[in-house]
């Protein structure tokens, strides 16, 4: 920041070109490797500048033109009615637009003082950059690791600031011959310094943190604003703190500043040494991001937002894709967003893919894997990209072991999904290899008990109850275990009470109390307690509505009238949850179309109970609806799942059977349930037992109480168990005890009306 002399002495009157000339000491200093804003080498050039001429820019700086050493000059004249009359103006001057005609250099002295800072200029982007060691412009040098600073920002929106940050790392993420420090380095070099890490880097902490770790380099990003333009620069420095290079862009306004990052970017590559040829083949910033500044704003504020409120970065970023329906990143994101919030996740998942080439390579890989796997059902292919995945992780020296970490823990779903529990419990162990490494974390100790707490949930997929115990043993060396893994574990060994207590637990973080909250509805239906599950349901429904998601909203409408039907044994509450979402029209948007396509299958499975209890009007009409359009694989399941209940209550039993066994359907995980229910009700009515057992067996072992999948999967287990306890022999005996189990704490109306029933008591 600098005052004009005009303003150190108090005297004449203050405009613009007071900005003028602010701008012109700027612009001077960055040409003369002085660092502009902060520091003792800026006060001692402002101060030399009170009593010393300061020379000619090109004595000091021999390339840079005639026309913008004049241009200095006039923006730095000690008379205000000498500068320049506009910041345009200045602008032309500077790029030979308008040159300032001057035989000879003004013997005037100029003087400066601190305010705060420049204005920005070019339209588009106006470039200044130096290399201030080692080389030409073209020289290439050996790859660099280095510090990114965080942003300082003058007089501009701090969300901007972010915008600026996010569009140079994700440049970084472009360049083979620039790298920023491994996460693991920064830990060690906090370690070493005694203080606990943070986001934030000031430009000391950077510099000693680059001393420390080995790195290069330290880069720090400014942007600076007054009126309506903006000024960017990446100032880089040695970890002494001698600066190395200068990159600087303008924008004449904000719209412009995308354009002026992008430039930014590439100068700053060219002054770290990344050769002409590797920035020729890099993709644009616009290309890999958003042309638009205001989807990029957004999703910097998404950014700013998600570890606080995850409902407000859903909304956020489904902005930022409003203004841009092309921001690959953003659909990315949004999917994660969207999967844990518990939405519908597949439409975002859809338009990632559909744009995958403007994302990061590794990031592409992640979006195929989880396609394959949520959208596609195609367990093997989801298992080869994951280990692409995984790999191209580890071969990145940029990746922090936590994600690495996640991307194995994503890996040993797959394959437990598969049922190949050899290789997912030796995937485990490298997952225990990582998180050892990050004990070194004081912090990161919690990495260390999730691992265990995974080998304790492998141990329940497998009924190694034994197994369990010692994993949970093991992870309470390290500290309590998640309550809501700890409540997937419980409930896979169909320990319900258990469960119940700890998706109830006060300890449950807050972020994950919805999903908490529909496993627990789930499970107290599966216990034979309606009440409960009921009152359990319209808690989850209510925050549900607050986040004025309908997505979400029918989900849990519809895992209600599933819990109703299928575990609750109540057609009739049932048909009364799933009225509102089959009297609506089907919506255009495809999860909405999603949704009313498994409400009218639900209708259709409860048109073809057993059961006494009469049938709602509302849902015997609505039932038989058109053909959902099928947009992915998750909607030819569903729509599979209509017809075949369609196919059973219309006696065409042979259909219902072949239908279950569609390609599409051995590709699916507990999804699959939902077809196959259909299938072995079929194989009963046939008098085919021994095949309706052995499906119904499989629905009850293919259920398992997964994280994800818990939910339909639970009360679907209790459904197949009903039905296998009405069959003869150690089948029916099995299933008659794991009810008696289950139903152990059930309401006395449900003890009535279907245990004492199903249990012949």
């Amino acid at each position: 920041a600098y005052m004009s002399p005009e303003q150190a002495a108090g005297t004449g009157k203050v405009d613009h070109r007071t900005d003028i000339y602010a701008l012109g000491c700027v612009l001077y200093e960055m040409l003369a490797g002085e660092a502009p804003y902060t520091g003792p080498t800026a006060q001692a050039v402002i101060a030399k500048s009170f009593s010393d001429p300061i020379p000619s820019i090109r004595r000091v700086r021999h390339a840079v033109s005639e026309d913008i050493d004049a241009a200095i000059e006039k923006a730095l004249d000690k008379t205000p009615a000498d500068r320049f009359e506009s910041t345009e103006r200045f602008v032309q001057a500077l790029t030979g637009e308008r040159p300032v005609r001057s035989s000879t250099r003004s013997s005037k002295k100029r003087r400066g003082v601190t305010v705060l800072a420049a204005a920005a200029l070019g339209a588009g982007a106006l470039f200044v950059g130096t290399r201030l060691a080692g080389g030409g412009a073209d020289a290439v040098g050996d790859p660099v690791t280095i510090v990114m600073a965080a942003p300082i920002v003058n007089g501009a929106d701090s969300i901007l600031g972010r915008v600026v940050a996010i569009a140079l790392k994700r440049a970084i993420l472009e360049s083979s011959h620039v790298s920023e420090i491994p996460p693991d380095e920064m830990e060690k070099a906090f370690a070493a310094m005694r203080r606990e890490p943070t986001d934030a880097l000031d430009q000391a902490t950077a510099l000693e943190i680059a001393e420390r770790s080995g790195a290069g380099a330290v880069v720090v990003p400014t942007l600076t604003q007054i009126g309506t333009a903006y000024l960017l620069n990446a100032t880089v420095l040695a970890p002494s703190g001698e600066t190395r290079a200068i990159a600087a862009a303008t924008a004449r306004e904000e719209s412009a500043l995308i354009v002026a990052l992008d430039s930014l970017q590439i100068d700053m590559r060219r002054e770290l040494g990344e050769s002409r040829g590797s920035l020729q083949q890099s993709r644009s910033l616009t290309r890999v991001t958003t042309s638009s500044l205001e989807a990029f704003r957004l999703y910097a504020e998404a950014w700013e937002s998600s570890t606080d409120d995850i409902g407000r970065t859903q909304m956020l970023l489904e902005q930022a894709i409003a203004r841009d329906s092309t921001f690959a990143m953003a659909y990315a994101e949004l999917t994660d967003f969207i999967y844990v919030a518990g939405g519908d996740y597949l439409a975002p998942l859809e338009q990632a893919m559909r744009f995958r080439d403007r994302l990061q390579p590794a990031q592409q890989i992640a979006i195929e894997m989880y396609a394959a796997f949520y959208a596609e059902r195609d367990f093997v292919k989801a298992v080869a990209l994951a280990n692409n995945y995984v790999t191209s992780l580890t071969t990145d020296p940029n990746t922090d072991p936590e994600v690495l970490l996640n991307a194995y823990d994503r890996l040993n779903w797959f394959y437990e999904e598969l049922g190949d529990f050899e290789r997912a419990t030796e995937n485990l162990e490298q997952m225990r290899i990582i998180a050892t490494g990050l004990l070194k974390r004081e912090e990161q100790v919690e990495e260390m008990w999730f691992v265990e707490g995974l080998a304790g949930y492998l141990a329940a997929l497998q009924g190694d109850a034994a197994g369990v115990e010692r994993a949970l043993d093991r992870a309470g060396e390290y500290g309590p275990l998640h309550p809501y893994q700890a409540g997937a574990i419980a409930a896979t060994l169909n320990q319900w009470g258990k469960a119940s207590e700890l998706y109830r637990s006060p300890d449950m973080p807050l972020d994950w109390r919805p999903p908490a909250g529909r496993r627990l509805a789930a499970i107290e239906a599966v216990r034979g307690r309606p009440a409960a599950s009921r009152a359990a349901y319209a808690e989850v429904l209510q925050g549900a509505q607050l986040t004025q998601d309908s997505s979400v909203v029918m989900v849990i409408r519809l895992e209600q009238a599933t819990s109703e039907y299928f575990a609750l044994d109540d057609p009739v509450r049932a048909s009364a949850v799933l009225a509102p979402l089959l009297n609506q029209p089907p919506s255009s948007e495809p999860r909405l179309r999603r949704h009313h396509a498994r409400a009218q299958a639900l209708a259709a499975a409860i048109c073809s109970s057993w059961s006494f209890a009469p049938i709602e009007p509302p849902v015997s009409s609505l039932r038989c609806g058109g053909e959902a359009q099928s947009d992915s694989a998750r909607d030819r399941i569903e729509t599979l799942e209509r017809l075949g209940w369609e196919a059973l209550n219309e006696g065409r039993l042979r259909d219902a059977i072949r239908i279950a066994a569609e390609p599409i359907l051995a590709r699916a995980g507990s999804e699959g349930s939902n077809a196959r229910a259909p299938a072995a009700l079929a194989y009963e009515r046939l008098e085919m037992p021994d095949s309706a057992a052995a499906l119904y067996d499989r629905l009850v072992h293919r259920t398992a109480a997964t994280f994800e999948t818990g939910v339909p999967s639970i009360v679907r287990r209790s459904f197949a168990l009903r039905r296998l306890a009405a069959f003869e022999g150690e089948v029916g005996e099995r299933a008659r005890e794991q009810l008696r189990s289950d139903w152990v704490d059930a309401e006395p109306e449900f003890r009535r009306r279907v245990v004492e029933v199903v249990l012949g008591r």
